[in-house]
């Protein structure tokens, strides 16, 4: 705003001087200010006329002339809000400025409210507390036109009116661009299209998810932070020197005051350690990153007490009751010892989980098979930690954070299966599916190697400290999703086995084909999600699946050995079993088959060889057939009798190996 006019210059002179300064600035605004704001005046819903006005009363007017030139800023930046009061000070409360300290307290606002304005921020003096509308450009290498201010300039608008900043800002990213950018297939430009370019997509999406969760972690550690109350009936400000301090001491009713107030302090600091060392309570599915939060909000509230207890109004207190020799003195110092020593350790973790934090990335960006190349470093990551932090290499802490590590392996295992929630194991393509489930297989195979690589390698150096953690309680629950995988791999090979039944031919097999489906539709009717490790009652369905398939099996196995039974001739048999065959079941008894057909085959050997024997001098013939022809046709016809089943014999090579077949062989050459 205009600074105030001076002794010598009167009310109105100073007013007209107003007039005229603004008239002089509109009259350099053109085009490209008024779109400006008219997209500000739609957005707030208030005339161009007002925006223009409080405009040019701002102070940094001339901040929109560097947003149109060539290398000049890349972003302008407006707020709607209340002016700030000439008396606010800085250090009131950097978090929602324009609030008193002792508003922070109590909650209270001591500001009369004012007509909201509209002001060009400077972003290194003033803070948000209204609705904030910036203007981002495209490149900073291109002068804005009025021409090209539609292409090249964006808009861009979030409120904290009623939330905090953090809060509104989480808001906006979450519930309008992440959903936007999660299902729009047209924003991304050249990224539109290869895999590789879907992996940029899946990352950058993954980080914005990441800041948004950061922006919440923020706001919450802000939430929680421990303000001392202050000391409500003597102000301490206004203690100058030692005399002062003696003063307070020396009166009991002073000193009664200033006791409670240390007495509450205490209470505070109290109970602050005891919800510090209290179990924590955590969702059995979270990530390395929830631990990296856990401890910097866990800093940040120790920092913001120690920040409080280093001052002045802290300070004072601790003078006048150690000149009045209290004895809350040394309760004080024991609990302030502990606050810096849980401050330390928060912040010694921080600093360590920090330098995990890039070879977690993968766990959260990537999928099972871009993870398997990340693994050595990570356990490496972690074995530095657990060799040189002082706080966190506890078996307890090292071991819980090899949990979360596991947790997000299988987290990001489910959504590379389910291509990020959005199929099931029924709806994709059976063999693209059971490729994922044995990446997923190898990931934890790969995961388990590296861990026992790195612990042998411990185990032999006396000088370094061993990974002597609960493997079970690590790699439990990724083994359990194993199981469950191979599970599934194996529910889809025997679909895949017992799926032949459709296309036979097989006369009285529909049945069979029947019953099948009736299985697989059951299994499909269920609701639950087949990769939840948890829920036993896949398990259980599972195995009732084996046990329909061998029941059905068992049927099958009858029908066959019935149909078989009933065929007497060997090359009807054999015609028979090749149409078993075709179905492609394992266990159905054909090798046994075959041997039963080769033993008849030998009879039908025997039995031509006695009848050519026997009649090969006088045959019986056709009586309008010549002697030679006849004789010729009848040798064939005894010939195609053992000939045709030989030709499958020869083609299934495994009946060629059983014993008998060698002899059936010889006398097929003899005859």
């Amino acid at each position: 705003m205009f600074s105030r006019p001076r002794q010598n210059v009167s009310i109105v002179e100073y007013a007209q001087r107003l007039r005229d300064e603004r008239e002089q600035k509109r009259s350099n605004l053109d085009e490209r200010h008024r779109h400006l704001f008219d997209i500000i005046a739609t957005r707030l819903g208030i005339e161009r006329t007002e925006v223009e006005d409080n405009v040019l009363d701002s102070q940094n007017s001339h901040i929109m002339d560097q947003f149109f030139i060539s290398d000049g800023t890349q972003y302008l930046v407006f707020f709607y809000q209340e002016p700030e009061p000439e008396n606010n000070q800085n250090g009131a409360d950097s978090y929602r400025p324009g609030l008193s300290p002792y508003a922070v307290r109590t909650g209270t606002n001591t500001q009369k409210p004012t007509k909201p304005k509209v002001i060009i921020a400077d972003l290194q003096e003033q803070s948000l507390r209204g609705i904030c509308l910036c203007f981002l450009r495209n490149s900073k290498k291109t002068v804005i036109s009025g021409q090209n201010i539609v292409n090249e300039v964006f808009f861009y608008t979030f409120e904290c009116n009623t939330d905090p900043l953090l809060q509104a800002l989480s808001r906006s990213i979450a519930d309008i661009y992440l959903p936007y950018l999660q299902t729009s297939e047209t924003t991304w430009g050249k990224l539109t299209g290869s895999d590789n370019n879907q992996m940029i997509k899946v990352d950058f999406i993954s980080r914005l998810n990441n800041f948004v969760a950061t922006l919440n972690s923020a706001q919450e550690s802000i939430n929680e932070r421990i303000l001392l109350k202050p000391c409500d009936k003597i102000d301490l400000t206004q203690i100058q020197n030692t005399a002062d301090y003696i003063s307070i001491a020396s009166n009991s009713e002073s000193l009664a005051s200033i006791e409670e107030t240390m007495k509450i302090w205490i209470k505070q600091m109290e109970q602050v350690l005891a919800e510090s060392e209290q179990i924590r309570r955590e969702a059995d599915n979270i990530g390395p990153r929830a631990e990296l939060d856990y401890w910097k909000k866990r800093m940040t509230k120790f920092n913001f007490l120690l920040d409080q207890i280093k001052g002045q109004d802290v300070k004072a207190v601790l003078t006048i009751l150690q000149t009045a020799k209290s004895k809350l003195i040394q309760q004080w110092k024991l609990l302030d010892g502990k606050i810096t020593d849980a401050a330390n350790e928060a912040k010694d973790n921080v600093r360590y989980l920090y330098t995990l934090e890039k070879f977690c990335e993968p766990l959260y960006n990537s999928d099972p098979v871009g993870m398997l190349e990340c693994i050595p470093g990570l356990i490496n990551a972690v074995r530095m930690i657990h060799s040189i932090s002082r706080y966190y290499n506890t078996s307890e802490r090292m071991t819980s954070l090899f949990v979360k590590i596991t947790n997000q392996m299988i987290t990001t295992s489910k959504m590379y299966i389910t291509e990020n929630h959005t199929q099931t194991v029924w709806s994709q393509d059976q063999a693209h599916l059971i490729s994922k489930l044995r990446d997923c297989i190898k990931l934890n195979d790969e995961y388990q190697r590296c861990f026992q690589s790195t612990k042998n390698k411990l185990a032999s150096n006396p000088s370094e400290r061993p990974f002597d953690f609960s493997e079970m309680y690590i790699f439990g629950k990724f083994d359990s999703f194993v199981r469950r995988c191979e599970k599934i791999i194996d529910m889809f090979g025997t679909i895949n086995l017992y799926s032949h039944l459709a296309d036979s031919k097989i006369e009285g097999i529909s049945p069979f084909f029947s019953k099948f489906n009736m299985i697989i539709t059951s299994m499909k009717k269920k609701d639950y999600d087949f990769l939840d490790q948890r829920k036993q009652d896949v398990d259980s369905d599972l195995d009732d699946f084996r046990r329909s398939i061998a029941d059905l099996h068992s049927n099958i196995n009858e029908f066959l050995d019935k149909y078989f039974n009933a065929i007497r001739n060997t090359e009807r048999s054999l015609t028979a079993l090749k149409r078993f065959e075709k179905l492609h079941l394992p266990n159905i008894g054909l090798n046994e088959k075959y041997a039963k057909i080769l033993q008849q085959y030998s009879k039908d050997l025997d039995s031509v060889a006695k009848i050519y024997q026997k009649n090969s001098k006088e045959p019986l013939i056709s009586r309008d057939l010549p002697p030679t022809a006849g004789r010729i046709m009848w040798a064939r016809q005894l010939y195609m009798r053992i000939q045709q089943p030989m030709d499958i014999f020869v083609a299934n090579k495994t009946i060629l190996q059983y014993p008998e077949a060698k002899k059936i062989i010889k006398n097929y050459n003899q005859l």
